[in-house]
This record gives structure tokens, C-alpha cells and sequence, in this order.
């Protein structure tokens, strides 16, 4: 039985009679602050549907750059690589981008490198309409245990595209914090936060506000599950221009890449566990100043 069976047993209980009392659990109330916007999108979704299959068939079907999926970037530098893997849906493929360097993985790790004055040991695990489950189920138990000092995790748009329930978000998400805590325990686990759909050009309304509805319900519940389970949170404002955007209207190209990078590495450099690992970096330094002035070594 999966770990994440807790998370499903206490939003029942959460339901029952003893719902109201002030010991209630968060999960819940987050269901409830929601129930319009949950409702509302359900009574759309008749109309929304036709519009979704509309718009599938009619667009672009972008596929991702080839390319390592394992590297070294900033191999110039000093030190022990910090070892990060970038793990999740489409973005994290770098679809939209026509080359591998220009993705969200590769421009972040660059990013990272440069701040950290560190070389980058880079693992890209990208799954195109991933969802929360598939990472846990399919992806994570393949991945190398407790291999890494990041994990930078970007799930959850294809949950709320594809009208998943908070029921089953909870699940799948909940799943998927507990596996990856389990496997890289000495890790920094984080999350990026949930797009809001309105910012993405290609959908019409009312298909726009009806999957926005969703993606803010299951953000929410996100939010609270990462902060019950260490898992590391970022503001949620992220938005890019329409020069932002590749050609399907829906994922972002090599510049909304970058600007998506540099608020993300941005965010990352005011976590302590991050600014810590230029401590080995300056220590990388400072033995090879010594090996330099030693005699011996000469």
C-alpha cells in the first residue's frame, strides 16, 4: 500500500462528523475555501470539453529537443559538483525549445553554476503529460537513490489539465513528496508552483477560467502537502510575454526558458541549503592555494 493511502484517509475522516471542529484537517479546509471555484468548473466542463478537443486538434504537437539527459555544466569551475536533477512534465523535456542548451534544466543549471561558482552535476528526467502519479509510480523508483543535493520538481499542470479530482491529486502528489523524501533523503526537495492557465495564449474562454479554477485548487493543495513534508515552496507569480511563448501557444520557448531560469535560480539562492554550497567551493579554493604554496607538492 502506498504511503500517500494516509494522506486520502485523513481528508475522508476530514468529512465526517467531526469535520467542523477546530482540529479539522488543512487538506480539507482548502477543499472547502475552494468548493466554489470546484463547482464552477465542474458545471462548465460540458462546454469546456468540446472546447478542449477543439484546441487539441487544431494545435501544434511539439516534440522536445534531443540531448544528454545527464552532464556536467560549468565543468571549468572548482570544486565537487552539486548534484541536481530536474524532474517533471513537459517543460522540464524543454518542449518548446529548439535545443536542449535553451531548455529550463540546462538554463537553470547554467544559472546555478555561475551563482554557486560550482560545477553542476545535471540529471534531466522530462516526461511529456506527465502527471503527479506517473513521476511516482514510473519515474522515481528508477532514479538513483539518495544521488543528489537538488531535486527540482516541476508537476501538477498536466493534473489540473486533465480535470483530476483534489481526491486524486492528493494521491498522486502526496505519493510522489513522500517517494522522492524517501529516496534522497539528504536532499533538497522542491517544488515550483502550478501555472495559473490564464496566462497561456492558446486557450480560449471559457476553457481558460474553467482549467484556471483547477489548476488553483490543486496549487493549493500543493502548497499545504509540501509544507506538512519539507518540501520547499516558491511565490506564485510567474507569468511571460507573448514573445514568451513556442509556437503551440502552450509551452514557452528558449526566452520564456530563460526568463523562467533566472526567477527560479533567483528563488533557489535565497534558500540556506543552497547558499551553503558555496562553502565547498571556497574550500576547493582555499587546499588548492595551499597545494600551491606547499614545497612538497612541487
Amino acid at each position: 500500500m502506498r504511503v500517500a493511502t494516509s494522506a486520502l484517509d485523513i481528508m475522508r475522516s476530514s468529512f465526517s462528523s467531526d469535520a467542523r471542529q477546530p482540529r479539522e484537517n488543512k487538506l480539507a479546509r482548502i477543499i472547502r475555501s475552494n468548493r466554489l471555484k470546484s463547482w464552477l468548473s465542474w458545471a462548465m466542463l460540458p462546454f469546456c470539453f468540446w472546447q478542449g478537443l477543439a484546441v487539441r486538434s487544431s494545435g501544434i504537437s511539439l516534440l522536445p529537443p534531443h540531448g544528454p539527459v545527464e552532464t556536467i555544466v560549468g565543468d571549468d569551475k572548482l570544486g565537487e559538483p552539486y548534484r541536481v536533477l530536474i524532474i517533471g512534465d513537459s517543460s522540464v523535456a524543454s518542449i518548446g525549445a529548439s535545443d536542449l542548451d535553451e531548455g529550463l534544466a540546462m538554463q537553470m543549471a547554467s544559472r546555478l553554476s555561475a551563482r554557486l561558482n560550482r560545477p553542476i552535476a545535471l540529471r534531466i528526467s522530462g516526461n511529456s503529460s506527465a502527471t503527479s502519479a506517473d513521476l511516482r509510480d514510473h519515474v522515481v523508483p528508477n532514479l538513483p537513490k539518495n544521488a543528489f543535493d537538488l531535486v527540482f520538481v516541476v508537476i501538477g499542470m498536466n493534473d489540473a489539465k486533465n480535470f483530476h479530482s483534489a481526491r486524486r491529486f492528493i494521491d498522486g502528489f502526496g505519493g510522489l513528496i513522500y517517494a522522492l523524501k524517501a529516496r534522497f533523503p539528504s536532499a533538497l526537495v522542491a517544488h515550483w508552483p502550478i501555472s495559473p492557465m490564464t496566462i497561456f495564449p492558446v486557450l480560449p474562454q471559457p476553457l481558460k477560467t474553467c482549467l484556471s479554477f483547477r489548476s488553483d485548487i490543486l496549487d493549493a493543495l500543493a502548497a499545504c502537502l509540501s509544507a506538512g513534508r519539507g518540501i520547499e515552496r516558491f511565490e506564485r507569480r510567474m507569468t511571460f510575454p507573448q514573445s514568451g511563448f513556442a509556437s503551440d501557444g502552450f509551452h514557452v520557448n528558449a526566452y520564456g526558458y530563460a526568463l523562467w531560469a533566472e526567477e527560479a535560480v533567483n528563488a533557489l539562492m535565497t534558500k540556506d541549503r543552497v547558499r551553503r554550497a558555496r562553502i565547498k567551493r571556497k574550500e576547493a579554493k582555499r587546499l588548492k592555494s595551499v597545494s600551491r604554496s606547499d614545497p612538497a607538492q612541487k
